[in-house]
């Protein structure tokens, strides 16, 4: 589940998400699903027009797609 493999317990899931209606309920609801499913925090950041580049390219080695 973690990328880079530092873990702890207290780490959380970071999540790049695209969502086809970008509607606040479905985005939190979401979140809470995924919390539930996987028993740690998650971290949604939306993919969208305007996302910091530099962000992106920071991430993008560590992107695995699902």
């Amino acid at each position: 589940m973690y990328v880079r493999g530092t873990q702890d317990s207290e780490s959380d899931v970071d999540l790049l998400v695209e969502l086809k209606e970008p509607r606040y309920d479905f985005f939190i609801g979401l979140q809470m699903y995924l919390e539930s499913k996987i028993g740690k925090t998650v971290e949604l950041i939306r993919k969208r027009p305007g996302l910091n580049e530099r962000f992106l390219k920071r991430i993008e080695k560590q992107i695995q797609y699902a």
